[in-house]
């Protein structure tokens, strides 16, 4: 089972967060990002059409957008209802690590969704007020 990321934000977040995940794995083929408002010669859409219809139908493309309420999610919003089509608002590099690692344990499609949803959860356990957990003198590591 292949899975193909999109990467999409406001200017160019898309692309300092794949460059920080391949220091720390290594080259990703299956990463692809769109910047919007930097660049792009074409409409949001046509971009996304374009980068879409370049991958097999048979790939899992899990899209993940900067922010839920920006425009760059919304525009993604309108190819949802394709089935191999997975889009997750607030790109962070944690969610992004966890998913490429747990990738090789879905062997099946409908696998995919409860992949996505454990991984979203995992990931959140990386975003912490350090302050509270060490007051009080506590030990820190």
């Amino acid at each position: 089972m292949k899975f193909q990321y999109i990467l999409a934000s406001h200017g160019r977040f898309a692309e300092g967060i794949k460059e920080s995940v391949e220091l720390i794995l290594g080259k990703q083929d299956n990463i692809q990002t769109i910047c919007a408002y930097v660049g792009l010669t074409d409409e949001i859409s046509t971009t996304i059409e374009n980068m879409i219809s370049s991958f097999s139908p048979d790939d899992n493309i899990i899209v993940i957008s900067d922010i839920m309420t920006g425009s760059v999610n919304h525009a993604f919003m309108h190819f949802i209802k394709r089935d191999n089509i997975h889009l997750i608002a607030g790109l962070n590099l944690p969610l992004l690590i966890g998913l490429i690692i747990g990738e090789e344990v879905v062997t099946k499609k409908s696998e995919v969704k409860s992949f996505i949803i454990n991984s979203l959860s995992q990931s959140k356990d990386n975003i912490r007020y350090c302050n509270a957990i060490y007051s009080d003198n506590k030990k820190i590591p």
